[in-house]
């Protein structure tokens, strides 16, 4: 959990202000958001209802998360925040079954490694797994909403 908390502090000192108010949705969230060590070796993210999640409504999630020794946890966690935040806004419609290039979500999760990369002044993945993500998706992902578009 320690490599969690020094990626959120790591937001917290940045200039994204994307990134700071997924996470401060997700601090201030009526959802529960779980998290502990994967033991699959793999980070993912989970609902806890998967028929809110079909429905396009708000959920609570438990995440999963396994760190390379060798790597910053920045991007990992920036990219499972974005799921976690799409799960607490209700906007996991779009979510494919097979996690992919082509899924919107991924592309989210893609988009939100990125900018943790700014932050860590590291060059921009343009790949989900081993296949090149559609260039313009990835600089405006499907469904990207932010916190400004779900405030009421």
């Amino acid at each position: 959990m320690y490599k969690v908390l020094y990626s959120y502090r790591a937001i917290e000192n940045s200039n994204d202000n994307i990134l700071k108010s997924q996470l401060h949705k997700l601090e201030n969230s009526k959802e529960n958001h779980f998290m502990e060590k994967s033991p699959f070796y793999e980070n993912n993210v989970t609902s806890l209802d998967p028929d809110k999640d079909k429905a396009g409504k708000p959920t609570g999630t438990l995440t999963q998360f396994t760190f390379d020794p060798d790597e910053d946890p920045l991007v990992n966690v920036a990219h499972e925040m974005r799921h976690q935040f799409d799960h607490d806004i209700g906007n996991m419609q779009d979510d494919l079954p097979d996690n992919t290039a082509e899924d919107p979500s991924e592309i989210r999760g893609v988009y939100n490694e990125n900018r943790g990369n700014d932050i860590l002044n590291k060059s921009h993945l343009t790949k989900y797994g081993e296949t090149e993500i559609d260039p313009k998706k990835l600089n405006n992902p499907p469904n990207n909403k932010q916190v400004k578009d779900v405030q009421k």
